[in-house]
């Protein structure tokens, strides 16, 4: 809920570890979640960090809320 300011901010880190770590899950060939999914959170992940690097570092945004990025209502995502 905390707007990122910088692209050198500490949550855009955190998100390209996790899509490290979630990358690592997937080859140790001991997954819970599917394919799909793995590949799904590792793109979400990558992706909000490099279009706020790009918001806050090209286009000279003064904060970026990630949660309007991503907001697809998790109800909507069960229907489909």
């Amino acid at each position: 809920m905390d707007p990122v300011r910088s692209s050198a901010d500490w949550k855009l880190q955190f998100l390209c570890e996790f899509a490290d770590v979630l990358q690592r899950w997937e080859n140790s060939k001991a997954p819970v979640l599917s394919r799909e999914t793995f590949l799904a959170v590792c793109h979400t992940c990558l992706s909000l960090a490099e279009c706020a690097t790009y918001l806050l570092d090209k286009l000279d945004f003064a904060y970026v809320l990630l949660g309007h990025l991503q907001s697809d209502a998790e109800s909507r995502f069960g229907w489909l």
